[in-house]
């Protein structure tokens, strides 16, 4: 009799399982269903979020792309010939350039006659001053360089550079301008950075002082008449 009331009490223990059974599945169904509901709306969130922040940068890059145009202008203590012996120089570039001491293990490759069309430098350095070259297209001596620069590294560009000299007193007033077109990539860089005028201008104004240093010292040789 005892053993056969342990096998009915087994049996009900059995049965009582099995019939329970049905709603443990469903439990574990609607948690799962729960679960991808929560995650399909968190991807959808985080997809929507990603997609805001893209265009978002989109926008700030177009919005700051497109030409641009940079102009500094000082007075230099020295006359319009010996800042015209500096400028006009690619072998003296370093001793006022802005950019000259980022590297000191940059190369330069300086071809063709100073102060004439042609006249070129090729520099390679590291990721603050990048690489390519620089090329005088037109002159008029004592007056105004103008320039070519193509930018092989890190970015790929190409801008025009002039600087124009005028004789005022003792001193000699230059400006030194640059303009270009910026892609919508570097937009969104120029963006954070506050614009392309902001970022260079610094340079610019720090190159002036180290040219009316520099070209002070020229020396000049006399006319002969």
């Amino acid at each position: 009799m005892a053993a056969t009331g342990k096998k009915v009490v087994k049996n009900i223990k059995k049965f009582a399982f099995v019939k329970k059974s049905p709603h443990i599945c469903s439990d574990i169904y609607f948690s799962t269903h729960k679960f991808f509901i929560i995650m399909s709306r968190i991807l959808k969130i985080a997809g929507i979020t990603l997609l805001a922040i893209l265009l978002i940068l989109f926008g700030l890059g177009y919005k700051n792309s497109g030409p641009y145009n940079i102009s500094r202008s000082k007075d230099i203590s020295a006359s319009p010939e010996q800042v015209y012996k500096v400028i006009g120089d690619y072998n003296k570039w370093n001793s006022w350039s802005p950019w000259g001491k980022l590297d000191p293990n940059q190369t330069f490759t300086v071809t063709g006659q100073a102060g004439t069309v042609g006249h070129r430098s090729e520099w390679k350095g590291n990721d603050q001053v990048g690489s390519g070259n620089m090329t005088i297209i037109e002159v008029k001596p004592n007056e105004y360089i103008k320039e070519e620069l193509v930018f092989t590294a890190p970015q790929q560009s190409k801008c025009k550079a002039n600087l124009f000299l005028k004789a005022n007193g003792s001193k000699t007033n230059v400006t030194w301008e640059m303009s270009g077109e910026s892609g919508v990539m570097e937009g969104i860089f120029l963006a954070f950075m506050g614009g392309m005028d902001k970022m260079m201008g610094k340079d610019f104004e720090k190159g002036l002082e180290n040219l009316d240093k520099v070209a002070a010292q020229e020396v000049v040789a006399p006319i002969v008449n």
